[in-house]
């Protein structure tokens, strides 16, 4: 089977980096002083939570940056790394620290509520509003999204793969086209497979069109609530890769009762449609 997660590299990455030095569920194998026991058992007793946590804590680096930072954020080309974290107290609840270039910056922010300050910064939802900034912020995360090839993740761990050049996104994406959904089952994109033309999964998804977030929303001063809002790529994107995916951004994962159904595909050859006549599963 070739697998398919609706999750985010930024949650897939940070769970890969503590599982990596734990033994157990509860036990860590002390070759980082950073992953310790009691970081295994923290992940181990909420693995989901902590996953989404660091998404949250990735996407308030990506947005809460200092105005002087913008220009170098916003050229998809530039080199924006994360910095994760481990310490539980502020996973989630802090952005994490970023590198933007030579330059490394740490904020102090609070991410506490769904809107992770981003509404009270930018006066969303109140009569001063500063929604011309506010949009330049969103367009260039989504940006960094669709065009992550210069957006990097660092661990910080010292282990083979704790350092990663490109595709860090602490959101994940779903197309409203069919026809851009069924390419990203195919080997390429975001599946690695061995070219024997056969498919992934497909994972359908049924949001509410409150959930809905457009640049019409952000016209309407309505505030944002990050746990639950799909950003459309194709209204805030200005890169090329936007308009083509047609989709629809979420920080983290999409939610359990977002979940519609899931088309398993593994039996169809790429390109044709046609069913292959013994997918040898039995």
């Amino acid at each position: 089977f070739k697998h398919y997660s609706p999750e985010s590299n930024a949650m897939l990455w940070h769970a890969s980096s503590i599982a990596r030095f734990c033994l157990s569920p509860t036990k860590a194998d002390g070759k980082s002083s950073t992953i310790t026991d009691q970081v295994c058992e923290s992940y181990f007793k909420k693995p989901f939570l902590t996953r989404y946590s660091a998404a949250r804590s990735g996407l308030g680096a990506w947005l809460l940056y200092a105005e002087e930072d913008e220009k170098v954020f916003a050229n998809p080309t530039s080199q924006v790394t994360i910095l994760s974290t481990f310490d539980s107290s502020e996973l989630g609840s802090k952005p994490f620290r970023m590198s933007l270039g030579d330059k490394k910056i740490k904020l102090n922010r609070s991410l506490l509520n769904p809107g992770l300050g981003f509404n009270e910064i930018f006066g969303i939802g109140t009569a001063t509003s500063s929604l011309a900034k506010a949009y330049e912020r969103l367009r260039n995360a989504v940006n960094r999204h669709t065009n992550w090839y210069a957006s990097k993740f660092d661990d910080q761990l010292g282990h083979e793969r704790s350092k990663r050049d490109q595709a860090y996104s602490p959101f994940v994406a779903s197309s409203y086209e069919m026809s851009q959904s069924n390419a990203f089952t195919e080997c390429g994109f975001t599946v690695k497979c061995d070219g024997d033309g056969r498919k992934a999964w497909m994972l359908i998804f049924k949001i509410h069109k409150n959930n809905w977030y457009t640049t019409r929303n952000l016209k309407n001063n309505e505030a944002l609530n990050f746990d639950r809002v799909w950003m459309d790529e194709t209204s805030f994107g200005t890169d090329g890769l936007a308009d083509k995916e047609r989709a629809w951004d979420r920080l983290g994962t999409a939610l359990e009762d977002e979940l519609d159904s899931i088309l398993y595909l593994h039996n169809l050859e790429a390109g044709t449609g046609k069913p292959v006549a013994d997918d040898q599963l039995d």
